[in-house]
């Protein structure tokens, strides 16, 4: 896809906004896209059951999702690989198992966020805004803004419930607010977590959450 306006409003049992369903490669170059759904099991770009790749640059995307399992951008049962390039991306999720950018029960997950606004609001009992839930998370994010806002018994802000997660941070504005049962914001290891020339404000469950912020620049 390529320029334009797009909406999708969507209900139902079971669907995607954009995507077959069964995985494949989703490119859209340019444009604007709202999309909204509510029911059982949704998707707004991406797959129920196949793996996927994703890219999406120059393009403003606003994703609306009411349902109990489900992605704003990724796969829900499968690997999911999601770019975003010169991009403003708002999820806002309310459900029972859910994911804003990656995999509910895939193996893996990689996230490449460059140049970017991104905010998610999530409220679920089970979910992270950026990940594989149950699974495996590699994310890099360079030049951007990242925002969570995320409430739930489980919720997380990055990577998934094994801990196997490992996040880039380069020149981004981070800020998270949260409030899960764990007080952590995410499961990963602190030195699989980099940040460098950038801002950091995490909270959880209005305690502040410390992260190393290192500062390197090239020398002439």
């Amino acid at each position: 896809a390529s320029d334009g306006r797009l909406l999708v409003d969507a209900r139902g049992n079971f669907g995607t906004c954009i995507g077959s369903g069964l995985g494949g490669k989703i490119y859209i170059k340019k444009g604007a896209l709202e999309l909204n759904a509510n029911g059982d099991r949704a998707v707004a770009v991406g797959s129920f059951q196949g793996d996927d790749e994703i890219r999406i640059t120059n393009c403003g995307l606003e994703i609306d999702l009411s349902i109990s399992d489900g992605v704003g951008c990724g796969s829900i049962e499968e690997s999911t690989i999601v770019k975003f390039h010169k991009c403003y991306v708002k999820c806002s999720i309310s459900g029972n198992n859910t994911v804003g950018i990656g995999s509910l029960s895939g193996e893996e997950t990689l996230v490449d966020i460059l140049d970017s606004f991104t905010d998610f609001t999530i409220r679920s009992g089970d979910s992270t805004c950026v990940g594989a839930l149950q699974g495996a998370t590699k994310m890099t994010a360079s030049l951007a803004s990242v925002r969570v806002e995320s409430v739930g018994e489980n919720c997380l802000a990055f990577g998934g419930y094994s801990g196997d997660a490992v996040a880039f941070f380069n020149g981004v504005d981070v800020k998270v607010k949260i409030y899960n049962s764990s007080g952590k914001d995410c499961f990963a290891k602190d030195e699989d977590i980099t940040m460098i020339n950038g801002k950091c404000s995490i909270f959880v469950n209005d305690k502040r959450i410390e992260r190393k912020l290192d500062y390197k620049f090239d020398k002439e």
